[in-house]
């Protein structure tokens, strides 16, 4: 959407309203995770279609580092050599504090590896230092890599790593922490990226055990894609307040109305609470409530079209 108004302030609906025009920013979809106790080995935290499972690599894998392979701060590590490894694409290892994704084999002694994932740092290692794997290997999904010890903090920093990682799973969110063991995951322009209003609602769910360890909600909530909002206002006539009836129409159908009541000469709310509807492009209020509206009110109802 454009940043111009599709309507031209000042409209004149007839009826003496006027409806003004302006641009709806519109709204980041978000979601909380709450990780308030420890974590446990192979539970998961699923974004739409994005499974992070918490993956404890403290398993000795028997072999160590040779050759110097591993002794830069290179991104990406070819034809690592880990005989009879066993590890599929997507599984992790653990050299030291650096964790490692397969993300390609040769055979079944050579891995290709994307280093620093997990939130980890890219660090050189000496040779005939140990390798750590999960205790089950090829277990799937997206493996956030941690130690034996899953505190709060720590899988709180992995999986916000990961999450924004743009190479690991698919949606178009971001996360970030906003305090130690609290996750806020927003709709983005892109995986990892800025956030973006939109629409956007994207199911999450976990199994996540331990008191307080959960979503705050089943879906990414609170998101509006931009859009207009319209501003019509004007003041009853006496037939309108006799029947407890006034009808607003808009140039487009109305998806969410705010109706506002205030004495003209004052410019003071008033407590209406009276019904308002939505029929077509048209809304609908009826004193139905304990306070009604008169000649002397000032009627404004604010209305978006997404």
């Amino acid at each position: 959407m454009s940043g111009q108004t599709k309507f031209p302030n000042g409209i004149d609906l007839g009826n003496n309203a006027v409806v003004n025009a302006a641009q709806f920013g519109g709204q980041v979809p978000m979601g909380v995770l709450r990780i308030a106790a420890d974590v446990v080995d192979d539970q998961t935290v699923t974004i739409g279609s994005d499974v992070y499972r918490f993956a404890a690599v403290a398993t000795d894998s028997t072999s160590n580092t040779a050759n110097g392979t591993v002794n830069n701060t290179r991104e990406v590590v070819q034809d690592f050599y880990m005989p009879a490894h066993g590890l599929i694409v997507g599984d992790i290892l653990r050299i030291e504090n650096e964790y490692m994704r397969v993300t390609g084999l040769r055979g079944a002694d050579y891995l290709h590896l994307k280093r620093g994932v997990s939130g980890s740092t890219i660090a050189a290692h000496a040779d005939a230092v140990d390798i750590f794997v999960e205790s089950a290997l090829g277990a799937g999904s997206i493996a956030v890599g941690l130690n034996a010890t899953l505190t709060p903090v720590v899988a709180s920093a992995a999986l916000t790593a990961d999450i924004n990682d743009p190479t690991r799973g698919v949606e178009k969110v971001v996360a970030v922490n906003s305090d130690a063991n609290t996750i806020l995951v927003m709709g983005a322009a892109s995986k990892g990226g800025t956030p973006i209003a939109s629409a956007l609602a994207t199911a999450t769910t976990e199994t996540l055990g331990g008191a307080g360890n959960a979503w705050d909600a089943a879906t990414l909530t609170g998101g509006r894609a931009p859009g207009i909002v319209v501003s019509a206002f004007r003041v009853p006539i006496a037939a309108e307040v006799t029947k407890g009836e006034m009808w607003f129409a808009f140039p487009f159908t109305p998806v969410i109305q705010d109706v506002r009541v205030r004495t003209t000469a004052t410019g003071a709310n008033i407590a209406w609470d009276g019904g308002a509807s939505v029929v077509g492009t048209r809304v609908k209020l009826t004193n139905a409530g304990a306070t009604d509206w008169a000649t002397t009110d000032t009627v404004e109802v604010v209305v978006s079209d997404s």
